[in-house]
């Protein structure tokens, strides 16, 4: 995976962002967790769209439960010694998205879980579709052939589902084929 690639990748989510949201700060974040996830293994596409997901690349981002960073890091589940200080967030999150793969085996339900925890509820499994589409646009948006070149068709798109055109959550891409025609 070349740094092209993650540059490429990058551009396409941050075009989903309205343009004075588009900044400098953002398109380093994803380019950073961009090139640690190729060194950490993680597909390219999921790590962008996961992040991008979850704080729109926002190094600051903070929830009410304590979640941080551009994956939503929760430090007591996922840094070294379980405190946000001194905790690289974007490697413990690409870390811990490697590990809820392992364990769950499907990208749908390690997202599932990544989301909610110990059992998957409908809004996590919203999540996971939203996260899978994102990841299926910036493999679209880049020609088909790029993931398959680079090795990052894992799994069959049967698996993630056919649902959604657009990178939003709305409902404007969860249309049969029949009514698409």
């Amino acid at each position: 995976m070349s740094y092209y690639s993650v540059f490429l990748m990058c551009s396409v989510a941050m075009s989903w962002l309205p343009d004075y949201k588009q900044t400098d700060e953002k398109m380093d974040t994803c380019m950073a967790l961009g090139t640690q996830a190729v060194i950490e293994d993680v597909p390219l596409d999921l790590a962008i769209a996961l992040a991008f997901t979850e704080s729109r690349f926002s190094r600051t981002a903070r929830s009410s439960v304590g979640a941080s960073g551009p994956f939503q890091v929760v430090p007591r589940y996922h840094c070294p010694n379980k405190r946000l200080e001194g905790c690289d967030l974007i490697t413990a999150g690409l870390r811990a998205i490697k590990r809820y793969r392992k364990r769950y085996k499907r990208w749908r339900d390690a997202l599932c879980h990544w989301n909610s925890g110990n059992r998957c509820y409908r809004k996590s499994r919203l999540f996971a579709r939203i996260v899978l589409r994102r990841k299926r646009l910036l493999n679209r948006s880049l020609g088909d052939h790029h993931a398959h070149e680079e090795g990052y068709c894992q799994e069959g798109s049967s698996e993630e589902g056919s649902r959604g055109e657009g990178p939003g959550t709305g409902e404007e891409g969860n249309r049969t084929s029949a009514q698409a025609r």
